[in-house]
């Protein structure tokens, strides 16, 4: 590849990549060197001004973002992309597997269906705390009307949850953990 009108080798091209990334690594441009760096670059065009994009090249950038999610956008990938990916990287296939280290009830709770149930109950509820009626600001959890552990063929039942904020959830929990102990 010619740089300048010199032929450079791949390990001097590796050597300047490494050399400017070191030197720039951190540091803050000044006011004065923005300026001239602003002055130098005017009146030169970008490459692609006034340049139209093909229709087909359109139609593929289109077809490639189907259903992914636009950052900022408000946009959610669909139930179904959810499923999958959750399936996709479950178990052995996850980079963190560790053997089976990990407690059924958390598998559970971090499976694409209890996401999916909670969002439901968040939804139906209206996203608000149904004890002290917060809404905005507050961190909601969805509370099992009949016990997560005791019930589990009632886990994923809508009409099973209700949505709490965090001091409600944790006041209605705390007397039964000072039942608990001895």
């Amino acid at each position: 590849m010619a740089a300048f009108g010199h032929f450079v080798s791949d390990e001097t091209k590796r050597k300047i990549g490494l050399g400017n990334s070191k030197a720039l690594k951190g540091r803050k441009i000044s006011k004065n060197v923005r300026d001239k760096i602003s002055k130098a670059l005017q009146g030169h065009r970008a490459w692609n001004k006034g340049k139209k994009t093909p229709e087909s090249v359109k139609e593929k950038i289109s077809k490639s973002l189907i259903g992914r999610a636009i950052r900022g956008s408000g946009w959610h990938h669909s139930e179904e992309y959810r499923i999958r990916k959750s399936l996709m990287h479950r178990g052995n296939k996850s980079h963190f597997w560790k053997g089976g280290l990990t407690a059924k009830s958390k598998i559970i709770r971090n499976s694409s269906e209890f996401k999916l149930w909670r969002e439901a109950i968040f939804s139906r509820d209206d996203w608000t705390c149904q004890n002290c009626r917060k809404r905005n600001g507050s961190e909601l959890h969805p509370h099992h009307i009949k016990s997560f552990s005791e019930y589990p063929q009632f886990r994923f039942v809508v009409n099973n949850g209700i949505t709490l904020c965090l001091d409600c959830h944790k006041a209605l929990h705390r007397p039964l953990a000072e039942m608990r102990k001895p």
